[in-house]
């Protein structure tokens, strides 16, 4: 991050104290993973945790998680699948 964005200690610092002040930590049993993403079961934790959490939005770029079916399965828990430009789209808009 120093390199990279050429920040400070102590900006880092701060940075990462916000992001724990944000961030709700999951955990996800493995009986609470359900094979709900075609094609890649390396991705169903990630829907198992969004519900878990009673995430809003599932924003991702991954193709398997933009399926028709986990798309459906996320609906049904109140869980909307975004893109990163919908979800910046839905948080500049406040309707996120």
């Amino acid at each position: 991050m120093r390199r990279t964005h050429r920040l400070r200690d102590e900006e880092i610092d701060a940075y990462v104290r916000d992001i724990q002040m944000a961030i709700l930590v999951v955990t996800v049993p493995p009986l609470a993973v359900e094979a709900t993403v075609p094609g890649d079961p390396n991705d169903d934790p990630i829907v198992a945790t969004a519900v878990l959490a009673k995430a809003r939005y599932l924003c991702t770029l991954d193709r398997h998680l933009h399926h028709e079916a986990v798309i459906g399965y996320c609906a049904d828990r109140g869980i909307e699948v975004v893109n990163d430009v919908e979800m910046l789209h839905r948080l500049r808009s406040g309707s996120a």
